[in-house]
């Protein structure tokens, strides 16, 4: 087929003519990129919102370190003062709260402990809400005096296309008992 020449067409544009062969190559050409391109923006947006949650997860705990190193640690021995909780209650609810209420209280620990880091000993069970009355973690302090814990665990889901990871985004903290 011979190839045609150039030609001006209306509004001083140059009109080339196509070859037969090209047509529909930016279609084929788009059905290739777009599912690439849409799974790295959903990569890219999942992503956001994990880091945007374990940002969450870190300020919550942090919050509640700090409070609860306020907080008297006789406050709540009458526990109506504190709306029928515990001292450690009182402090996990804080870190529950700065969340909304999207991590469940199972997944926040919360210690009132002295001791060595190594083998930190909760003052009594009123002051942990870890099961079986025990620290919520080996913190590696070198301050054996009194100090608060608080660790959470929630998590969150990396999702690009056709392939999905569950990550568990944690934090922990220790605060310096003030009392």
């Amino acid at each position: 087929m011979p190839f045609k020449k150039a030609t001006t067409g209306a509004r001083g544009r140059v009109d080339r003519p196509r070859r037969g062969t090209e047509r529909g190559a930016v279609a084929v050409e788009m059905a290739l990129v777009l599912p690439l391109f849409l799974s790295v923006v959903l990569g890219i947006l999942t992503g956001g919102i994990a880091m945007e949650k374990k940002i969450g997860v870190t300020n919550a705990v942090r919050e509640a370190a700090r409070y609860g190193a306020t907080l008297a640690a006789a406050q709540c021995a009458d526990t109506t003062k504190c709306g029928g909780r515990t001292w450690a209650q009182v402090v996990q609810a804080v870190a529950m709260d700065r969340l909304s209420g999207q991590v469940p209280v199972s997944q926040i620990c919360v210690a009132l402990v002295s001791g060595p880091g190594s083998s930190p000993v909760p003052l009594d069970g009123a002051h942990t809400t870890k099961s079986g009355g025990s620290a919520c973690y080996n913190d590696l302090s070198n301050d054996t005096g009194q100090r608060v814990q608080v660790t959470m665990t929630r998590t969150s889901r990396l999702q690009v296309f056709f392939w999905a990871k569950d990550l568990a985004l944690s934090a922990r903290d220790v605060a310096r008992f003030e009392q």
